[in-house]
């Protein structure tokens, strides 16, 4: 019986981990493509004729923004840019 109750534990939890909805994406693919794999993920936050901002979540904490520059992946971040590195060459 224990047994039992355990293997059910388990595929209980694979199954609620296979449900986490996952973007699929690869810098420099096509709006379209993105879009194909992944409409009911994101959604549309930012759309000027030359870039387009999609959102994964709910813009706080693990959330995921998609830039599209004139239709190709750009970059890909939580909603906070790198800092910038300035390199001298002396």
């Amino acid at each position: 019986m224990k047994r039992l109750l355990t293997l059910c534990g388990v595929i209980l939890l694979l199954a609620l981990s296979s449900c986490a909805s996952k973007v699929y994406y690869t810098i420099g693919m096509s709006e379209n493509d993105f879009l194909k794999q992944n409409r009911k993920k994101v959604t549309s936050i930012k759309h000027t004729r030359n870039y387009t901002i999609y959102l994964q979540g709910d813009g706080y904490q693990g959330s995921w923004y998609f830039y599209f520059i004139n239709g190709v992946l750009d970059e890909v971040n939580q909603g906070r840019r790198g800092s910038d590195f300035i390199i001298e060459n002396r």
